[in-house]
């Protein structure tokens, strides 16, 4: 089905006003075009624009790339950015931003639970739950915030002091002293191996697409673009 046809003419008109919104937020509120230089793909651009038309928040994917740039005063809550260093996407790089979903909350608060650091750090929470119960007389509810306070709360408020907060990821590549950003992306995380490597070679090839064709300077670097 071609774009511009009549089955098609809402989400023409949808894109359309998702990408005006997307520029107008770049160039008006943080100087996108000054700050960046043209260090960014449409691939990137396309991955905000789908963003907006899903309802999510961009501002803060655009505030962490200001942050790697220098540009922003505020502080990150989320990791350090960190360099691939096998696979496809060997010598790029990727900066977490906190997407603030129920998806990073789970990612964040309870995938850490299944870990043997988890599993102990949450029977401590317990623990201590069950002796403050039992002195002074709780009710269930009562005993309830305190647990989810020790296990949830006291957790997220740690990792965002530490500034160790995972997220989806910004994947970029550093050339000639400067950033590229390259893709917006899902974390993929450990697990199936074959449902891993797919969603890399997806990533991969996503970004090759595009940015071998955009910056020819590549060629010869990282092995995605030799």
């Amino acid at each position: 089905m071609q774009l511009g046809t009549k089955e098609n003419t809402n989400s023409d008109r949808e894109f359309r006003d998702a990408f005006a919104a997307v520029q107008n937020l770049l160039l008006t509120k943080y100087a996108w075009d000054e700050r960046l230089s043209g260090r960014f793909s449409v691939n990137l651009i396309i991955g905000l624009v789908d963003r907006v038309l899903n309802n999510k928040n961009i501002g803060r994917i655009i505030e962490e790339i200001l942050y790697l740039e220098g540009c922003l005063d505020r502080k990150t809550i989320t990791k350090a950015e960190s360099k691939f260093n096998h696979g496809l996407l060997d010598g790029l790089y990727h900066k977490h931003y906190n997407a603030a979903d129920m998806k990073s909350l789970y990612f964040n608060l309870v995938e850490p639970l299944k870990t043997k650091t988890g599993e102990r750090r949450f029977a401590e929470a317990f623990k201590s739950t069950q002796n403050q119960f039992e002195r002074n007389n709780w009710d269930n509810l009562k005993a309830a915030k305190y647990l989810t306070n020790q296990v949830f709360i006291k957790q997220l408020k740690n990792l965002e002091y530490q500034k160790k907060v995972t997220g989806e990821w910004i994947v970029y590549h550093k050339h000639n002293g400067g950033n590229y950003y390259l893709a917006i992306a899902e974390h993929i995380n450990d697990g199936d191996i074959n449902y891993k490597n797919e969603k890399y070679e997806i990533l991969a090839k996503q970004i090759q697409s595009f940015c071998s064709l955009e910056f020819p300077e590549f060629s010869g670097g990282v092995p995605l673009f030799r």
